[in-house]
């Protein structure tokens, strides 16, 4: 945590709780994405994208095991921005961006070691996601890695409906007792002066989000995709019910 504030620090701990109520093996899934990182890229990488980067916990994970990466952090939710901005490290190059329009990733020099990103682009339309997967084959260089850890269901689907009830019991399980949930969060973020005003722009912005058709696609529909989009292999490196973790190579 590098938050001087305990206010806005305290925001960023707040998300952490609910998400970890979310994500089974959260932390599981985030080391195994960096330790594939630091195996493929012999060490450290230089360069690396948080894709759909909310208020940084993938960029936090990264910084803490590569203190020397130079992050890139983007995203379109101008609350988890305004968190970001507040939390993390000055040398962290934040951009706000919606990746799902063309030209989002012109300012950004191609060359990068490493792109990750963590339960977001299920949301996306399947075009969108093609498109996505091009734009990233052409920001990688020869060798970086693009790790997504993510809901990915297996390709056979009673099998992915038994996940997804799993996934689900053991979510309501954990929010039993009136935890916060993921739209309490953002209720609770409106009501707060500091982030009132991003709130209002977040729901005008997101009104024609969240109905992308992407996160019924299986797991075996990405990898194919990521490898026309010029990838030279694509695997699922690890898997818990209906989320897994893709590792694609450039």
């Amino acid at each position: 945590m590098t938050a001087s504030d305990p206010v806005w620090a305290g925001w960023v701990e707040r998300w952490e709780r609910q998400q970890e109520r979310y994500l089974p093996e959260r932390e599981t899934r985030f080391a195994l994405m960096l330790d594939y990182a630091e195996a493929q890229l012999c060490g450290a990488p230089g360069r690396v994208l948080d894709l759909c980067c909310g208020n940084g916990a993938l960029t936090r994970r990264v910084l803490a095991r590569f203190p020397a990466a130079q992050v890139t952090a983007v995203d379109w939710d101008p609350v988890h921005l305004e968190i970001a901005r507040r939390t993390l490290p000055p040398g962290v190059e934040i951009v706000e961006a919606d990746i799902t329009r063309r030209g989002w990733a012109d300012a950004i020099e191609p060359g990068l070691d490493l792109v990750v990103t963590a339960t977001a682009i299920h949301w996306f339309r399947q075009a969108e996601l093609v498109a996505l997967y091009s734009v990233l084959a052409g920001l990688l260089r020869e060798g970086g890695l693009f790790l997504n850890a993510d809901h990915l269901p297996p390709s056979e689907p009673r099998i992915g409906e038994l996940g997804e009830e799993l996934t689900t019991a053991w979510q309501d399980a954990n929010f039993a007792n009136g935890e916060e949930t993921h739209a309490g969060f953002h209720v609770a973020a409106a009501a707060d002066p500091a982030l009132r005003q991003a709130a209002e722009v977040r729901a005008e912005r997101f009104t024609e989000h969240g109905t992308g058709d992407s996160r019924t696609l299986d797991v075996e529909f990405h990898r194919v995709a990521l490898q026309e989009a010029g990838f030279r292999e694509a695997a699922e490196i690890w898997r818990f019910r209906d989320d897994a973790v893709l590792l694609a190579l450039r």
